[in-house]
């Protein structure tokens, strides 16, 4: 009974730290929202991308011009949200697993 217990309780600590490494990379990734723009020609054609932390723009030439977002309050309310559940998202799932981490320490130790 009690190595059913520890398999179940190791069963749930790898499922919860899988589940706590998608928020980590969808918060990291810098495609959130894409467009792109044609001009007269492709040469001038540019890909413009936005993300939680910063947005750019990446032209067909090569170049490529970052902006990091510097004051929260100044992001668009569709940007503001995600930002704020994909932060409560990860710190709830680090919640998770630090309380799984020590409750098989307790089991283990």
């Amino acid at each position: 009974m009690e190595m059913a217990n520890l398999g179940l309780q190791l069963l749930n600590f790898s499922m919860a730290l899988l589940g706590w490494v998608g928020p980590v990379a969808c918060t990291a990734i810098l495609q959130w929202q894409m467009s792109s723009c044609v001009g007269n020609s492709i040469i001038t054609a540019q890909a413009m991308y936005k993300g939680l932390w910063m947005n750019y723009i990446m032209q067909t030439m090569g170049l490529m011009s970052c902006e990091i977002y510097d004051l929260v309050l100044t992001l668009p309310a569709a940007m503001q949200a995600p930002r704020a559940l994909m932060v409560a998202s990860l710190v709830l799932g680090f919640l998770t697993i630090d309380e799984q981490t020590e409750e098989l320490e307790l089991k283990l130790g």
